[in-house]
C-alpha cells in the first residue's frame, strides 16, 4: 500500500467512524466528554501511526513499538494543544463548507442554468438529449484574412461564449459522472462506501475482466485507477443527494469543484449541519421542486446506471437462488 492509499483509507474510516457516532447521538454537540476524549485519543493514535507509514515520525531512539506511538502521541498532543482549542466559527477560515455558510460569500442560491430551464420546457426530463448538449459550432475558421477583422472578431467573440457556457455544462455532467461511478460501485457491492479496497477490488476486477481495454489504449489497472478516484468523489455527492435529490447538482454545480469534495468535503459534524441549515434557509428544496430540476436530475441518473443496475440484479438473483 503506497501512501496515497493508506492516507484515503485512513480518511475514509475516521469519516465512518463520525458517521456511526452521529447515527447514535455520541458525536458532535453534546456529547459525553468520555465518548469525545476516547476518540480524540484513536484518531491521535491513527495519526501517529500514519506518521511513520510516511516516514515522517523524527522518534529514532524507542526501542519497541509502544515507546515509538507514545513519543508520537506525546509529539502530536504538543501540537495540538489540547485543551486549547479555537472555537468554531461558522463561515470562518477553518470551516472547509465556508463558500456556503459565509453570508458573504453566499448571499442566495445560485441562479438555475438558462439551458437547464431551456431543456425542461422543451424536452422535459428527456436524459438523453441533455447528455448530448455540448454540440459547439465554430465559423473561426471563416474568417482568417486581416480584411475581414469585424467578421473574425464577432465569430471568435462568439466562439469564446460558446466555450464558457460549455464549461458549466461540462462541470454538471462530471458530477452527474462521478455519482454515475458511485452507483456502479453499489450494484456491484451494495454496502460498500465507494472505496476501492481489498473486497470491491476483487468484486471490481472480477466484473471488468471480460473487457477487451486493449481494444481502445487502455490499461485494466488504469481504468480501476480512476473508477476509484471517481467513485470516492460520487459517495461524497451521494450524501447530499440523500437530503436534496441529484437536482442539487443543477443548482450547486460551481460550489462543488473537485477540490472541494478532494479535499474539503466533510458528512457531519457542525460545519456539515450548519451548510445543510443555510441551504435550508435560502429555500434550496423549493428551487429544485418548482424548476422540477428533481425529476431530470433522477432521469440522468437513471439512464446512466439502468443497464448495470438490471444486469447485476440479476446476477445476484441468481447467485441466492442457487446457494
Amino acid at each position: 500500500m503506497d501512501t496515497q492509499e493508506l492516507i484515503q483509507e485512513v480518511k475514509a474510516m475516521l469519516e465512518q467512524t463520525k458517521d456511526m457516532l452521529d447515527r447514535h447521538g455520541l458525536g458532535g454537540v453534546g456529547a459525553s466528554l468520555s465518548v469525545q476524549d476516547a476518540f480524540e485519543e484513536q484518531h491521535l493514535i491513527t495519526l501517529a501511526r500514519l506518521n511513520r507509514a510516511c516516514g515522517y515520525s523524527s522518534s529514532t531512539t524507542a526501542e519497541n513499538e509502544d515507546e515509538l506511538l507514545e513519543q508520537d502521541l506525546q509529539q502530536i498532543h504538543k501540537k495540538r494543544k489540547l485543551g486549547t482549542k479555537a472555537p468554531l466559527v461558522l463561515g470562518g477560515p477553518k470551516d472547509p463548507w465556508k463558500r456556503i455558510t459565509n453570508p458573504t460569500n453566499f448571499e442566495r442560491l445560485p441562479d438555475v442554468p438558462k439551458y437547464v430551464l431551456i431543456h425542461i420546457r422543451r424536452h422535459g426530463n428527456d436524459a438523453q438529449k441533455f447528455l448530448r448538449a455540448l454540440a459547439l459550432i465554430s465559423d473561426c475558421g471563416d474568417y482568417t484574412s486581416n480584411d475581414d477583422l469585424g467578421n473574425a472578431f464577432m465569430s471568435r467573440y462568439q466562439w469564446t461564449n460558446q466555450v464558457n457556457r460549455r464549461e458549466e455544462q461540462i462541470r454538471v455532467l462530471q458530477l452527474f459522472n462521478d455519482l454515475f461511478w458511485f452507483d456502479i460501485m453499489q450494484c456491484l457491492r451494495p454496502k460498500g462506501t465507494g472505496r476501492v479496497g481489498d473486497v470491491m477490488l476483487a468484486e471490481l476486477d472480477t466484473f471488468l475482466t471480460p473487457l477487451h481495454f486493449e481494444t481502445i489504449g487502455l490499461r485494466k489497472d488504469t481504468v480501476i485507477e480512476n473508477i476509484s478516484e471517481w467513485s470516492l468523489r460520487g459517495a461524497k455527492i451521494n450524501k447530499l443527494c440523500r437530503i436534496y435529490g441529484p437536482g442539487i447538482i443543477l443548482v450547486l454545480h460551481k460550489q462543488f469543484s473537485r477540490h472541494f469534495f478532494d479535499s474539503r468535503f466533510t458528512a457531519s459534524g457542525v460545519y456539515f449541519d450548519g451548510a445543510i441549515t443555510r441551504l435550508d434557509s435560502l429555500g434550496l428544496k423549493d428551487t429544485i421542486k418548482s424548476n422540477k430540476l428533481g425529476d431530470l436530475a433522477q432521469s440522468v441518473r437513471e439512464l446512466m446506471i439502468k443497464p448495470f443496475r438490471d444486469a447485476l440484479r440479476g446476477k445476484q438473483t441468481a447467485r441466492g437462488g442457487t446457494e
